[in-house]
């Protein structure tokens, strides 16, 4: 009896501090290139920003950054969301790509996932 008593304990125990324990998110690192359309040379010091897809007009800003010399960018986004990617640099017209990390495996805490972008001189289509 004792020891179904200190087993209901512990599995009580359990459940509580599994419920109070902060849920950790998976971080997700999106890395790429940002190229110019006609040369396909990187585009240095091109910005970035990635924002959440969510209903209603305004969608949050998860992280910004800008291309290095060879054109690469990184930043970490939560894993299980839909984004959209947003590329813009001087001269150049904006590009914006949509990014998904909803698939990717939950137990996976080192995902990365790779996208490049392409921009093209301003008033080409």
């Amino acid at each position: 009896m004792r020891k179904l008593v200190l087993a209901l304990a512990c599995a009580c125990l359990a459940a509580a501090l599994a419920s109070a324990w902060p849920r950790q998110t998976a971080k997700v690192v999106l890395t790429g290139k940002v190229q110019h359309k006609g040369t396909l040379r990187p585009v240095e010091g091109a910005s970035l920003k990635i924002y959440q897809l969510i209903e209603g007009p305004d969608l949050p800003l998860i992280d910004t950054a800008r291309t290095d010399a060879r054109g690469e960018y990184a930043m970490n986004i939560p894993q299980g969301q839909r984004f959209r990617l947003t590329a813009t640099a001087p001269g150049l017209e904006s590009s914006s790509v949509f990014v998904s990390t909803e698939n990717l495996d939950t137990r996976s805490f080192g995902a990365v996932v790779k996208q490049d972008l392409v921009l093209g001189p301003k008033g080409e289509r």
